[in-house]
C-alpha cells in the first residue's frame, strides 16, 4: 500500500522458504511520500535470508516489512494489506473497486446533496442560491469523506486477510527464533483481565463481515471533519524504532498448516514457441514446399511419403504441373540431396496404382537455410515425395538454422520459399517475420492461409504448450502487451477472416506473464488455431 514509511507499492507475492523469504514483484512501482507513483515495473523476484530482516511490526492494518538494504537496494520497505492466496485475481478486483469508487465518489455525493436539498433542507435555514450551494457543498463533502474512509476500510482486506497476516507472521517470526515459550499468563493485579484474555475476546468478537460499517460512519465522518478543520501533529515513526520493543505476543500459537496455506507455490507456465498449426507437430530437417503452377493443389509444406491428394479417388488421372523446392532447416550441412517424385492414381476402392516415378538429384552441398527448386510434371490423382533426410528438428545433433540463414530465403524467386522463410522467423520468434509475410504482396489460397497465419504467432498475446485432457484443452496464454489484460477473448480461426467458438476469460494476465487456461470442449475437437483479443 502507498504508506509513508514505505518505498514500494503494489502486488507482490511472499514465499516462506527454508533458507530465506522469497519476493515476487508481480507489478510495483517505487513509491515515495510527496512525489508521483512512478510507473509500474515488469514482474521481478529475489530473494533474501531471514537474517537480512530488519523490522516486522504491525501498525494498525498494515504490517510493516523493513530489509536490509544492502540485501534488497532497490525495493526494501513494505507496508502489507489485503493478504490474500490469489494475488493475480486479489489485483483484479482491487482495480475494479477502485474505478468503482472513484465513480461513486463523483455520483453519490451530488445525488445524496441534491435528494437532501430538495426534499429535507427547510427554506429558513439555507435561503438564497447561495446557501443552498454551501449547503449542497456541505453535504457532498461529508459523503464523499465517508465514501473514502470506507473504501480505505474495504482496501485493508477484511477478516481473511487478517487471518491471512498473521500466518505470515507468525511464519517469519518462526524462522527468526521469536516464537515465545507457552507460558500461562499471569493475572494482573486489581482482578482485571489479562491482555492474553482480552486478544482471546477480541477474536470472538471481532467482525467477519462488512454489516458494521454502516454503524461506524458516523464516527469516521466526525472525527475526519474534525482531523480537516483543526488538524493534528504531525508524526513519523519508522519500523525500525517499532521494532526495538520486539515483536507483540500472538494470541494464538503457530499452527503450521496455516502457515502452509500462507505461502502458496504456484509457478507460472512458460512458452518456448508460439503454438501454431504451422510447427504444432514439429519442423522437419529438410522441409519439402510444393508451388502449383495450377489450382490443383491446396497446401505448400509436405511430409516425407505423405499421400497428397489432388483430385477425388476415382476420377480419371490428369496432367500435375507444379515446382518443388527444398529448404535445410538446420545448421548442418547436407551432401548429396535425393528425392523420388511417385505420382499415383487411387480407385474409388481406395486401392492406390503407380502411374510414375521422376527422380530429382541435388549432388552439391545444401549449407544451413539453403534452397533448391526443380518443376515436376506427372499424371495421377495424387503424388508422394520420399527422401533419405527425414530426421525432425530437435533430434540430437539436428539444431535449427539462425535466423540470418533464413533472412537469405527471402531474395528467393518463388514465392513459397520466401514464405517459408518468414515461417522460421516467426518460429525462432524474430520480429522481422511480419515484415517479410507482408511484403510477399498479393497471395491466393493456401499462401495467403499461411501467412495470416504466421501474422497471428507474432501477435503479443499468444498462446502454447496444448494438452487435451479429458473434454477440456488446456493451454499457456503468455501477455506481451507491455500493459495488464483484465480479460481475455479466445477465438477459432476457421479460415481467413473467420471465427468461430468463443471463450472469455476473466482473470488479470500481468505484462510479460504467463497463465494457464483451461477451454471446455463440451465433445467438439479442440480448434485447429486460436485467435486471442483483449476487449477494451
Amino acid at each position: 500500500m502507498a504508506e509513508r514509511r514505505a518505498n514500494v507499492v503494489g502486488t507482490i507475492r511472499l514465499n516462506c522458504e527454508h533458507d530465506g523469504l522469497r519476493i515476487d514483484l508481480l507489478q510495483v512501482g517505487r513509491f515515495g511520500a510527496g512525489f508521483a507513483l512512478a510507473q509500474l515495473a515488469r514482474a521481478q523476484s529475489f530473494r533474501v535470508p531471514y537474517a537480512a530482516i530488519r523490522a516486522l511490526v504491525r501498525d494498525g492494518p498494515y504490517l510493516l516489512l523493513s530489509l536490509d538494504p544492502r540485501a534488497a537496494p532497490v525495493h526494501s520497505r513494505f507496508a502489507l494489506a489485503h493478504f490474500s492466496l490469489e494475488p493475480q485475481r486479489t489485483l483484479l478486483r482491487v482495480l475494479r473497486r477502485h474505478a468503482r469508487a472513484q465513480l461513486a465518489s463523483a455520483v453519490v455525493p451530488l445525488a445524496l446533496g441534491a435528494a437532501l436539498l430538495a426534499w429535507l433542507l427547510p427554506r429558513e435555514l439555507a435561503g438564497g442560491r447561495i446557501g443552498v450551494a454551501a449547503a449542497a457543498a456541505l453535504v457532498a463533502g461529508a459523503s464523499w469523506r465517508a465514501l473514502a474512509a470506507l473504501v480505505r476500510w474495504l482496501a485493508w482486506g477484511g477478516p481473511d486477510s487478517d487471518e491471512l497476516r498473521r500466518s505470515f507472521e507468525d511464519a517469519v517470526s518462526e524462522r527468526l527464533g521469536l516464537s515465545p515459550a507457552a507460558v500461562a499468563p499471569l493475572p494482573e493485579e486489581g482482578g482485571q483481565p489479562s491482555a492474553s484474555a482480552l486478544a482471546a475476546l477480541g477474536q470472538i468478537v471481532r467482525p467477519r463481515a462488512f454489516v458494521l460499517v454502516g454503524a461506524a460512519l458516523g464516527a469516521l465522518l466526525v472525527a475526519a471533519l474534525a482531523v480537516d478543520r483543526y488538524g493534528v501533529a504531525p508524526f513519523v515513526e519508522l519500523p525500525v524504532v517499532s521494532a526495538r520493543g520486539g515483536i507483540a505476543q500472538r494470541a494464538r500459537p503457530t499452527v503450521r498448516a496455516a502457515v502452509a496455506a500462507g505461502t502458496p507455490h504456484a509457478p507460472p507456465c512458460r512458452c518456448q514457441h508460439t503454438d501454431s498449426p504451422l510447427w504444432r507437430d514439429g519442423l522437419p530437417q529438410l522441409s519439402i514446399l510444393l508451388s502449383p503452377r495450377g489450382r490443383r493443389l491446396d497446401r505448400i509444406w509436405v511430409r516425407a511419403r505423405e499421400d497428397v491428394p489432388v483430385l477425388p479417388p476415382g476420377t480419371r488421372p490428369e496432367e500435375i504441373a507444379f515446382d518443388l523446392a527444398i529448404v535445410n532447416n538446420s545448421s548442418a550441412e547436407l551432401l548429396t540431396v535425393d528425392l523420388v517424385v511417385t505420382f499415383a492414381s487411387r480407385g474409388a476402392d481406395g486401392r492406390r496404382h503407380v502411374i510414375g516415378e521422376r527422380g530429382l538429384h541435388w549432388p552439391g552441398r545444401l549449407g544451413a537455410g539453403g534452397a533448391v527448386k526443380w518443376s515436376v510434371v506427372g499424371d495421377g490423382t495424387e503424388l508422394r515425395v520420399e527422401t533419405q533426410v527425414s530426421q525432425p528438428l530437435g533430434a540430437p545433433g539436428i539444431a535449427a538454422a539462425p535466423p540470418e540463414a533464413f533472412r537469405r530465403t527471402l531474395a528467393a524467386k518463388l514465392s513459397a520459399v520466401r514464405l517459408h522463410g518468414a515461417m522460421m522467423l516467426a518460429y525462432l520468434g524474430q520480429a522481422q517475420a511480419g515484415e517479410a509475410a507482408r511484403a510477399l504482396g498479393p497471395l491466393a489460397g493456401a499462401e495467403q492461409a499461411a501467412r495470416a497465419e504466421i501474422l497471428r504467432s507474432l501477435e503479443p498475446l499468444r498462446s502454447c504448450d496444448r494438452r487435451r485432457e479429458g473434454e477440456t484443452l488446456s493451454l499457456c496464454v503468455h501477455n506481451g502487451m507491455g500493459a495488464p489484460v483484465r480479460e481475455l477473448v479466445l477465438a477459432e480461426v476457421e479460415s481467413p477472416g473467420a471465427l468461430g467458438r468463443r471463450w472469455r476469460i476473466e482473470d488479470l494476465f500481468a505484462a510479460g506473464h504467463a497463465l494457464r487456461v483451461t477451454l471446455p470442449l463440451a465433445g467438439a475437437a479442440p480448434p485447429a488455431a486460436l485467435a486471442l483479443s483483449a476487449p477494451r
